[in-house]
């Protein structure tokens, strides 16, 4: 797998990784496919066309180590922020610090709810139950 992994980035720096669920097609030119977990088995906001976001709650466990994509995005920060640290590259390390997130919620709260006037959370999703709420979000 390394050598495949310095085959690529030789020929011009691509490193292909899929996050999905199944194989498509997309996943069968990647070089790492990393098992997301699907609807139902993790904590999800969703918004439809409309602009209306909702949250689907987790309703059933994910099979072996599969998680959530923003989890993985968040190891795959912390990976690189201990790594490059530990390279003593301080500067650089600096861009992948603050994914300290352990849940979905966690990465909501710190992505969507800090950028957005902070009045929509989970708490309050759950409150709106299938109805949601309408973006964009001025009050509550």
């Amino acid at each position: 797998m390394v050598d495949a992994f310095v085959r690529a980035i030789e020929a011009g720096g691509l490193l292909p990784v899929n996050v999905d669920i199944i194989h498509t097609q997309i996943g069968q030119q990647a070089h790492v496919i990393l098992p997301a977990v699907e609807s139902g088995e993790m904590n999800l906001t969703s918004m439809n066309g409309e602009g209306r976001m909702r949250l689907v709650e987790k309703y059933m466990d994910a099979l072996g180590s599969v998680k959530p994509d923003c989890l993985i995005a968040a190891g795959i920060a912390q990976a690189l922020e201990r790594v490059l640290t530990e390279d003593g590259r301080a500067d650089y390390a600096a861009q992948f610090k603050g994914y300290d997130w352990a849940t979905e919620e966690d990465a909501f709260m710190d992505g969507y709810h800090a950028n957005t006037g902070q009045i929509v959370t989970y708490d309050r999703l759950r409150e709106m139950g299938n109805n949601g709420v309408q973006e964009p979000v001025t009050g509550y």
